[in-house]
């Protein structure tokens, strides 16, 4: 019975880790493109491409970490192992959600955000770019993914074996 937990304890805390994980890789590759992608824009411009920029490419990388965690996660909780699976599909939404919309905000609103002289947005400044509600949509997605979550939570837990 002690392996038994011991595993159960390892695959979960092995899950979440991993999640750290590519939160950090995600999160230095989101800088490395970030300067190497870089414009002669720097951040007080009229418009605020500096930021619309950097903030899509974050969007990128971390859509790349909300589909890992997604995708893991199932699998962990499909191949019916004891916990994690759900803690990283938590993990990902919570650290993933916010990112993901505002590169899809980014994508709807501007043009050709990686190219200097073509690029058009709706944001005139920075402060209409910061000061948009619609930045704040994420909350909403992440108050209606909530309750599945605590659902697939449940599930997982009291699934027969």
């Amino acid at each position: 019975m002690t392996d038994n937990w011991l595993a159960r304890k390892w695959r979960s805390s092995g899950l979440v880790a991993l999640a750290v994980v590519f939160y950090c890789l995600c999160g230095m590759l989101s800088l490395y493109f970030t300067k190497s992608l870089a414009f002669s824009d720097p951040p007080g411009g009229d418009v605020p491409w500096y930021f619309i920029r950097q903030d899509a490419i974050h969007g990128m990388c971390l859509s790349l970490y909300l589909a890992a965690c997604l995708t893991i996660g199932t699998l962990a909780i499909k191949n019916k192992w004891p916990g994690g699976g759900a803690g990283m599909i938590v993990f990902g939404i919570i650290w993933g959600i916010a990112p993901v919309w505002q590169l899809g905000l980014i994508y709807l609103k501007s043009d050709h955000i990686f190219h200097p002289t073509a690029a058009r947005t709706s944001w005139l400044t920075f402060e209409s770019y910061a000061g948009d509600p619609l930045r704040w949509g994420w909350l909403l997605l992440f108050l209606f993914a909530l309750p599945y979550v605590e659902q697939i939570k449940n599930w997982q837990k009291n699934r027969p074996d």
